[in-house]
């Protein structure tokens, strides 16, 4: 059973005469014939009453109509779903990213992206990195914003941009007085960690152990906001990702220059399958 099988027997049904439908299909009527054979033969039961050229549905046509019309509406909206996708005006993009990017990178690059393609939707996911490339990989979304890059033959890396790291603390901060901070000042200072097995902690942890100091982690566990609250509160300090400061006036924001620690941010796509128009439009803006 086929799409034109449904409907060359929805308008012979509603015109109930071959030599009518023949015409209005622009189908001749042996081929009308045996397609609406075919159709029966497969069903395994007759659907019309024939008497000469005019042919009337029986019980089992009249129910089978009714289905067949909903088959016919249900396949056309998905004909029409199916061709948005070639539309890049009106597709849809799922995109997932790590929570770090979550207050200022992400929010920047898709205000800029709305206001040059509003038509466009964009479905959004937090995840930890290692996350956002599973989605990538089992299709759960169309692209991802991740730190980790791994070796993955499945999926594109495009590097966007890399930043630096930054400790950060309150004013109040007795170090905020300091006009000079190194690595070594933060030994005896309460530190506010990120989450266990998040690539930014990996990184923070890295550092800090070539320069042999160790942390005096006070609260661990938490997301970028959780962070800054706390170390806003004057609760202890913390070392981030530069792009995930907000412009807080009680904070006071110290660069590290030794070590330096660093993070590149790439956007990844599968580097097989089918990529719609909207989701490659996306990629290309990112990369502007």
């Amino acid at each position: 059973m086929d799409y034109n099988q449904l409907h060359y027997f929805i308008v012979t049904a509603e015109t109930g005469h071959l030599t009518h439908a023949s015409e209005k299909l622009s189908l001749s009527q042996s081929a009308l014939s045996r397609s609406i054979a075919a159709l029966e033969a497969e069903l395994g039961l007759p659907l019309f009453d024939r008497k000469n050229r005019s042919i009337q549905l029986n019980q089992v046509g009249k129910v089978f109509l009714a289905d067949a019309k909903e088959i016919q509406l249900r396949w056309l909206a998905a004909q029409e779903k199916i061709q948005t996708l070639a539309n890049p005006d009106f597709g849809e993009v799922t995109l997932s990213f790590v929570p770090t990017l979550g207050l200022s990178f992400m929010p920047q690059l898709l205000k800029k992206f709305q206001q040059n393609y509003p038509t466009n939707t964009l479905r959004l996911k937090e995840a930890p990195a290692q996350q956002v490339l599973k989605d990538v990989l089992t299709n759960a979304s169309d692209i991802g914003i991740s730190t980790v890059r791994d070796k993955q033959a499945d999926l594109e890396y495009i590097p966007l941009f890399t930043e630096q790291f930054v400790l950060i603390m309150s004013k109040e901060n007795k170090l905020a007085l300091k006009n000079d901070i190194t690595i070594q000042d933060i030994a005896e200072e309460e530190f506010i960690h990120f989450a266990e097995n998040t690539y930014s902690r990996e990184v923070v942890e890295h550092a800090l152990k070539q320069a042999k100091v160790d942390l005096k982690v006070r609260y661990d566990g938490l997301e970028i906001s959780s962070i800054l609250g706390l170390v806003e509160a004057n609760m202890g300090i913390s070392i981030v990702p530069k792009t995930a400061i907000l412009d807080f006036e009680r904070l006071e924001i110290f660069p590290i220059e030794t070590p330096k620690i660093e993070r590149t941010i790439y956007l990844v796509h599968a580097a097989n399958g089918y990529v719609s128009s909207a989701t490659k439009r996306f990629i290309q803006f990112a990369q502007k």
